[in-house]
């Protein structure tokens, strides 16, 4: 995935999505799941949604995770900044192994 795109997808409980995606060392990456293609935030308790984001290097180790990008907002988001180029990975669950209607992921 290049920056400025989106996958969409859903998660029955304990369901993990995996997307693959280019990284040049020294850029920052801001990842996000969204409720919509406008990018509407995920108000838990209204559209039932609360997502869950990791992101991998190349090796498999962790850089970063983050479950609601506000205390109002079950939508994940989350910002990083490469290492090294090539390839990352973005899993993308319900949070705690919840089901997850429909999500966006947007990579920019």
């Amino acid at each position: 995935m290049s920056p400025y795109r989106y996958a969409t997808g859903s998660a029955p409980a304990g369901d993990l999505d995996v997307f693959s995606f280019e990284v040049t060392a020294a850029t920052s990456y801001t990842l996000a799941t969204a409720v919509d293609v406008n990018r509407n935030p995920c108000h838990t308790l209204l559209h039932g949604r609360n997502t869950y984001l990791r992101v991998y290097d190349a090796n498999g180790g962790l850089v970063d995770e983050n479950d609601n990008a506000s205390p109002n907002n079950g939508c994940a988001a989350l910002t990083f900044v490469a290492a090294s180029s090539g390839t990352h990975y973005v899993e993308v669950s319900g949070a705690a192994g919840s089901a997850v209607n429909i999500w966006y992921l947007w990579i920019d």
